[in-house]
């Protein structure tokens, strides 16, 4: 596993099923994200399922 640093500084996220390639139909992950965090707009070629584990985001 990876961590990759997307945004703003001290968000991290971790895939833990999926791959760079995208040859998984999902990508599951953990992200940690500060508050005021964005990811802007963008799109993925697998589904993206976002559960919020504490604060509250918006889609």
């Amino acid at each position: 596993m990876r961590t990759e640093i997307y945004g703003l500084p001290g968000a991290t996220y971790q895939t833990i099923i999926g791959d760079d390639r995208s040859t998984t139909p999902i990508r599951l992950g953990l992200q940690v994200s500060p508050p005021g965090y964005t990811t802007g707009t963008h799109a993925h070629p697998y589904m993206e399922v976002v559960t919020v584990i504490e604060g509250k985001g918006e889609a």
